[in-house]
């Protein structure tokens, strides 16, 4: 298990198709349970099923830093669950081979180059979380 300090806003559809983010404060949590396609916040903020959530987190292992937009599935009084809409890390060169390499399957299979692309960010950020729970388990 890993647990990481991250901070978030809420963000939610005006009406109008436009997602605004709802506070103006940053908001702390800490994860548990995370993984590449979700995880588990504590928090003390009342979120509920369906909230948007923009998470800003930094891995202390790689310097990187990792912005998450993710959606509320769960939520009780200890917290949330939330399943990982978007990760967009710090770009290096590890990451621009595996999208280089993502959009040249993209090419060989019905995938679309930005469905290659979201998968090479999941991939780096689960390797990122690997790195950072095997230095923390030093």
């Amino acid at each position: 298990m890993i647990d990481l300090e991250l901070t978030f806003k809420v963000i939610r559809d005006d009406g109008s198709g436009v997602l605004k983010k709802l506070l103006a404060r940053t908001v702390k949590a800490v994860t548990r349970n995370i993984s590449g396609g979700g995880a588990l916040l504590l928090t003390g903020e009342a979120l509920k099923p369906g909230d948007r959530i923009e998470i800003s987190l930094r891995l202390q292992s790689s310097e990187t830093a990792v912005n998450i937009l993710a959606e509320v599935t769960r939520a009780g009084v200890e917290g949330a669950a939330v399943r990982f809409l978007h990760v967009a890390t710090e770009s290096d060169e590890v990451l621009q081979g595996m999208i280089r390499q993502k959009l040249r399957y993209s090419v060989r299979s019905n995938m679309t180059p930005q469905e290659a692309l979201e998968m090479a960010r999941k991939e780096y950020f689960l390797r990122m979380l690997d790195e950072e729970l095997s230095s923390r388990n030093m």
